[in-house]
């Protein structure tokens, strides 16, 4: 595979700080991955350095098979949709988008064609000649949005792009963006801290923990097998419980002291000894014959309830319940259970 985003180990050194470290990505053409991860984690420059704007300590970074290691920014290609946009407010959008068109001298009738069209594709084409301060949120970020667009970028890099947006019109706007990705079938790499984000966006996701990837693979992957107590905690798995993996009865279980016994699925792969389960509150379900216990408290989500669960042995657990349920209250008795094909086990 050479076309894409190739990531051969780079790293990143300040001083004596390691900011990225051994980062190994290998991004095909035409998709989209977030790099996801806590503020400080090395998303952000990682991002930089795939743009140009951040020099690698070591390490290569191949661009549709060219290394672009040591090429300057405006050589590789790629265009930035940077966190507060970067508009210049002295001009009209279209100046703004046809900015870097003007840069590369492209004739008048040509560029006038391919500024219009970028306005058209962003649904900006009415608001041509309005100023950045005249624009919404939503118009600012589109405008800033065409402007990498209509250079045509082998990359599209987009850091935080959503950040200054309320979550209505966030969600929109992750939902236009989307789209565009795939009609255009461009290459797109994006820096997020928002979970939620990065699950409804990408094709790839990459988790960063103190400069590395702690995981990388298709977003339904990284939350339903998360292969760390990192990533199971940053992706919202909220139940994390410590125990012991043992044989039973010709299968597995897990056995936890102020829990009970989780079976496991028969074919898992994990050795027999202290181990950890990890469960996402939406793989819990309601079952007479669970584990039983008492609802401690209740707040609605929107979509669901989450539940607070103190077991009758001692322990908690955070149950998702449908927000139709009349169960979602503050003392009321259920008794929960997993399916065996939910369960997660991460070392001790």
């Amino acid at each position: 595979m050479s076309d894409g985003v190739h990531l051969k180990d780079i790293g990143k050194d300040y001083d004596a700080v390691t900011a990225v470290d051994k980062v190994a990505l290998d991004l095909p053409k035409g998709t989209l991955l977030t790099l996801l991860g806590p503020s400080g984690c090395g998303k952000t420059t990682v991002l930089r350095m795939i743009a140009g704007f951040v020099d690698p300590s070591r390490g290569e970074i191949l661009l549709d098979g060219v290394d672009v290691t040591r090429v300057p920014p405006e050589k590789r290609g790629t265009a930035m949709v940077f966190q507060n946009y970067a508009l210049f407010p002295h001009m009209t959008v279209f100046d703004n988008v046809a900015f870097g068109l003007r840069l590369r001298r492209e004739k008048r009738a040509a560029l006038t064609r391919k500024v219009n069209e970028a306005l058209d594709l962003v649904r900006l084409g009415d608001f041509a000649r309005r100023y950045p301060g005249e624009l919404s949120g939503g118009q600012q970020q589109r405008a800033a949005l065409a402007r990498c667009l209509v250079i045509e970028p082998k990359v599209l890099l987009l850091d935080e792009p959503f950040g200054a947006l309320d979550r209505h019109l966030r969600e929109g706007m992750q939902t236009e963006l989307r789209k565009l990705q795939q009609q255009l079938g461009i290459t797109t790499v994006l820096v997020t801290h928002d979970q939620q984000e990065a699950l409804a966006l990408s094709d790839y996701i990459a988790v960063m923990n103190h400069g590395r990837v702690e995981q990388f693979g298709a977003p339904r992957e990284v939350y339903d097998r998360p292969r760390s107590r990192f990533v199971a905690d940053f992706m919202g798995v909220s139940n994390m419980i410590p125990g012991r993996v043992r044989a039973s009865g010709g299968g597995r279980v897990f056995e936890a002291e102020r829990y009970g016994t989780f079976a496991l699925p028969a074919t898992g792969g994990e050795a027999n000894g202290d181990a950890l389960l990890a469960l996402r509150p939406d793989a819990l379900r309601l079952d007479p014959a669970g584990l039983p216990g008492e609802v401690s408290f209740a707040t609605l989500t929107g979509s669901h309830y989450v539940c607070e669960v103190r077991l009758d042995a001692g322990g908690e657990l955070t149950v998702n319940l449908p927000r139709t349920d009349p169960r979602a209250a503050a003392g009321t008795r259920i008794s929960v259970s997993a399916d065996p094909a939910e369960t997660v086990i991460l070392p001790a």
